[in-house]
């Protein structure tokens, strides 16, 4: 793909949150000191697309929007921040171009600028999955993304107009032609995401994953960001007191930023994907008395009964110290879980339960419009109390007399 579109290197910033809760892709990346993985860059895509899609419902947004944003800032809670494609700081872009006789100059600009956006985002895109490689070296990418980002940034050059001399071309036919150059909209790119997932996936669960996928990417930052910040003022020694006997102490203490973040993402794969171990075949015969030292190295080598001897990445970091890391930086994460302050958590508010006599007397009002039906009255039971033995008894008595 395009060659051109090379990240420069230089010193990113320390990645914290900024006022609105938000972190630039750049500082992530400057963070990792790595490019984004493709599910990453599909995540950015659909978010940034929902983002244009909500901002542009709103009618009095579509006079401040940004031709070429500078940055991507994602929200710690994994959506693309308005602030990215919105001009909020007052320079409002008009809209108006068509003039009197056109033909909707508001929607020919929001054309123009969806295009320009969408070419820009796919180029941001593929510096992130670019990021940090080689300049003679091309990142290798699936068939559906290059084919999503291609699109994203196919550029068709404008055709010389051939139209006859004296013969203007009528204001309809200049809004169907806008239309037309614009040969992929972010309504069709939330499409390709969410058939990215597979095409049983509803929308809702779409939307739900790449949202989680950003917000990992930005925890895992700020993350790395303050485990660094514990290395570099406090050292190793509070971590190491918290793991088991360490015996590279020392060596620990030697280790660079960038090793503390190629470790970190290493930690990190392992704990996504998990580690595999190897088949290990319990059959073998004893047959070192039926062949040869050499034929039983061939036969080694023939079955791949061996081990390998492991090597380091330019021998700066020893297999010890790089385990000792790794104890570190698992203790770190089981340290710190992520959670909130209780005054930044924003409870939804207490439903009101009724109680029972209350259901009742509702039930009553809401019954009301109906006729009680008539009941039948019951002899009183009570009719002979507060009458005396001998009254009860007195007829009685006188009739056996």
């Amino acid at each position: 793909m395009a060659s051109d579109v090379k990240v420069k290197r230089e010193r990113g910033k320390k990645c914290i949150l900024d006022s609105d809760l938000c972190v630039s892709l750049k500082h992530i990346l400057f963070s990792f000191n790595a490019p984004i993985s493709e599910e990453q860059a599909w995540a950015l895509v659909y978010q940034f697309s929902k983002c244009f899609c909500s901002v542009l419902s709103d009618q009095d947004n579509q006079s401040k929007f940004l031709t070429k944003p500078k940055e991507i800032f994602l929200h710690r809670d994994g959506y693309v921040h308005s602030k990215t494609i919105l001009d909020l700081e007052g320079t409002h872009i008009s809209t108006d171009t068509g003039g009197e006789g056109g033909c909707g100059g508001g929607k020919r600009s929001i054309l123009a600028i969806e295009k320009k956006l969408m070419f820009e985002l796919g180029v941001i895109v593929y510096q992130a999955l670019d990021f940090m490689n080689a300049e003679d070296e091309e990142v290798k990418l699936s068939p559906d993304l290059d084919q999503l980002i291609s699109d994203m940034t196919y550029y068709e050059k404008p055709q010389p107009e051939t139209d006859d001399e004296g013969i203007e071309k009528d204001a309809g036919d200049a809004c169907e032609c806008d239309e037309e150059s614009l040969t992929l909209t972010f309504v069709q790119v939330l499409e390709k995401c969410a058939s990215h997932l597979g095409a049983k996936t509803a929308a809702a669960e779409s939307d739900s994953q790449y949202r989680a996928v950003c917000r990992a990417l930005v925890t895992e930052a700020l993350e790395l960001s303050m485990f660094l910040d514990v290395v570099q003022q406090q050292g190793t020694t509070e971590l190491r007191d918290k793991t088991l006997a360490l015996a590279s102490s020392h060596d620990l203490d030697q280790l660079k930023n960038s090793d503390w973040v190629r470790l970190w993402i290493q930690v990190l794969r392992e704990l996504r994907r998990g580690v595999q171990l190897k088949k290990v075949s319990h059959t073998r015969h004893p047959i070192e008395y039926q062949m040869t030292p050499y034929e039983i190295l061939m036969d080694d080598i023939r079955s791949r009964r061996y081990k390998l001897k492991q090597v380091t990445v330019d021998g700066s970091i020893p297999p010890r110290v790089k385990k000792d890391a790794h104890a570190i930086i698992l203790e770190f994460i089981r340290s710190r879980p992520p959670l909130r302050k209780a005054s930044e958590r924003k409870l939804p508010p207490r439903q009101y339960e009724s109680t029972p006599r209350e259901r009742l007397l509702e039930d009553i009002k809401k019954s009301s419009n109906h006729r009680l039906r008539h009941r039948e009255s019951r002899p009183d039971r009570t009719a002979g109390k507060g009458m005396s033995y001998e009254t009860v008894m007195a007829p009685v008595i006188n009739d056996d007399s």
